[in-house]
């Protein structure tokens, strides 16, 4: 009877981790060329968009918190990109990113911020 147990909760867990999608897709997502590949002026690498993106996100991710206010869907110009403060927020964005087009994500017309 346990060795069932183990192994239901070995399934339960699996498929807690699985589900949804996480910084490293999100940001693969925004900035490799296999994916949307979008690019900012300034200079920035693709090694520098990803690893931005991946510590803004892992750093909200590791503060609990309440969505709030934050909307992904809103319109934000670059110069009013609104900042990840928390795994709630986080967790909308990279909803957002996972089911909006790339020209979309391109734009800054969704899914802010995108760095």
């Amino acid at each position: 009877m346990s060795r069932f147990i183990f192994v239901g909760a070995i399934g339960v867990l699996s498929q807690l981790t699985a589900c949804g999608p996480d910084c490293q897709t999100t940001c693969n997502k925004l900035y490799q060329s296999y994916e949307c590949g979008i690019e900012r002026p300034g200079g920035l690498t693709v090694t520098d968009l990803t690893q931005r993106c991946m510590t803004e996100c892992q750093g909200a991710m590791s503060k609990p918190g309440l969505v709030g206010d934050y909307n992904p869907l809103g319109e934000f110009s670059a110069q009013q990109m609104p900042q990840l403060e928390n795994d709630q927020q986080a967790a909308e964005w990279m909803d957002c990113v996972a089911t909006a087009s790339c020209e979309l994500l391109e734009s800054y017309s969704i899914c802010a911020p995108i760095w």
